[in-house]
């Protein structure tokens, strides 16, 4: 519980602030309830490598670029909304804005440190000098891993990312306990979950972590002509935090992406699922109880944004429905830059909604079914009942459906 007398501006010192607690309980957690030794060791293996790696940048950083607390960026954009909301569309979109805007990589949230990425930077020059022979070895190593999954969703550790990832790599996440079968479901985990359990002061060191990663992107990238850049960042977990969020970032800029919830929460596990399913050999289905504990996690992000995004000044919010930014994508960019008073978009984001403009949108035929998880959708709409009436969501959905229609109709 806050008591408004904390300090939500605490940068990280030297020392990487890793949760070492849930860590060590949730492999404990799995060696004795589940016994799966060779996903255990494994994890535990590539955990600590990563945990190394980067305190060591991270260390090297406090004696190297000690100035890195000093730097300035612009209000960030933060894009909210539970996942399969069309929040990968939109961030990456507004990415585009090279003159202005900055996202993180996904290698840069797992590996954050400036010494780290100066170095990964250096060797991509050489190895383009000398034939690009890494770089060729590094993108078949990623279609080999990612590329099965690239029909439910793109992941690259050298494109942008949703910034979760920031907090998965000290283990702040929900995104640990997701990983895997074998513990999302476990009850003694739940902590990990829900980010208002955590006592305050580990819900600070999390935030102050995010925060610091962001200026060291920001240090590493300036403008080409001496302005302060903005980060836009994709982040559906920070819709159960925004007033964390809005006392560490006060000038913060938020869109709020609002999608039917029987569509994504479906659209979701279906995600999960089919992730399980590539990375653990036999596993086929989820289980009831793994499903409920997702769903549960879901329906905080819903209800929490709900409660809370309407206490962010007007000035510095905006919704935008899944419906308009599929039909409107050129139109919703420019009315965003418009709501908080933005200069561009620059050339290259206008050339890329040109491109937009000139291409027939596709219509997707994939469904999700809530059923075949052993969800009901009548009970999951009641409980989400202020959702679907604050946004007329059954009106949008029955329009939508009409245009859907016509659209394939043509």
């Amino acid at each position: 519980m806050t008591t408004g007398t904390e300090d939500w501006s605490r940068l990280p010192g030297a020392l990487v602030p890793f949760n070492w607690p849930a860590f060590w309980q949730k492999h404990r957690i799995l060696l004795r309830e589940q016994k799966a030794y060779g996903t255990i060791f494994s994890s535990l293996a590539s955990r600590l490598g990563f945990y190394a790696a980067g305190q060591t940048g991270w260390a090297l950083d406090a004696l190297v670029h000690p100035d890195w607390k000093r730097t300035r960026m612009a209000p960030p954009i933060f894009i909210l909304g539970h996942q399969r909301s069309g929040t990968t569309l939109l961030h990456r979109l507004l990415s585009e804005d090279r003159a202005h805007a900055r996202s993180l990589l996904l290698h840069e949230m797992v590996l954050p440190a400036i010494t780290t990425q100066n170095s990964i930077a250096r060797v991509g020059r050489w190895d383009s000098r000398h034939g690009g022979r890494i770089g060729r070895r590094f993108q078949d190593f990623q279609q080999r891993v990612f590329a099965p999954l690239d029909y439910m969703h793109r992941l690259r550790l050298d494109e942008i990312e949703e910034d979760e990832f920031v907090l998965w790599g000290i283990y702040a996440s929900t995104m640990v306990i997701n990983d895997s079968p074998l513990n999302a479901s476990a009850k003694s985990l739940e902590d990990l979950r829900d980010f208002h359990r955590w006592p305050v002061d580990r819900q600070i060191k999390a935030f102050g972590w995010y925060r610091a990663t962001l200026l060291k992107k920001v240090y590493r990238s300036p403008t080409a002509d001496g302005s302060l850049p903005w980060i836009v960042s994709k982040n559906p977990h920070f819709s159960q935090k925004i007033p964390e969020l809005m006392r560490v970032f006060p000038d913060a800029r938020i869109v709020y992406l609002v999608r039917n919830p029987l569509e994504t929460i479906a659209s979701r596990l279906d995600l999960i699922r089919g992730i399980w399913r590539h990375r653990f050999k036999g596993f086929r289905d989820m289980s009831r109880e793994q499903a409920d504990a997702i769903v549960k996690d879901s329906l905080r992000t819903y209800l929490n944004a709900e409660r809370d995004l309407y206490d962010v000044p007007e000035a510095q919010r905006m919704i935008v429905h899944y419906d308009e930014l599929l039909t409107h994508i050129p139109e919703t960019v420019h009315r965003i830059y418009e709501q908080f008073g933005l200069p561009g978009p620059d050339e290259n984001l206008l050339a890329r909604l040109a491109e937009i403009r000139a291409r027939r949108r596709h219509v997707s035929e994939h469904k999700y079914h809530l059923e075949e998880f052993g969800i009901d959708p009548a009970e999951l709409r009641e409980q989400l009942e202020p959702v679907f009436r604050n946004h007329g969501l059954d009106a949008r959905a029955a329009a939508f459906a009409e245009r859907e229609a016509a659209g394939k109709a043509e």
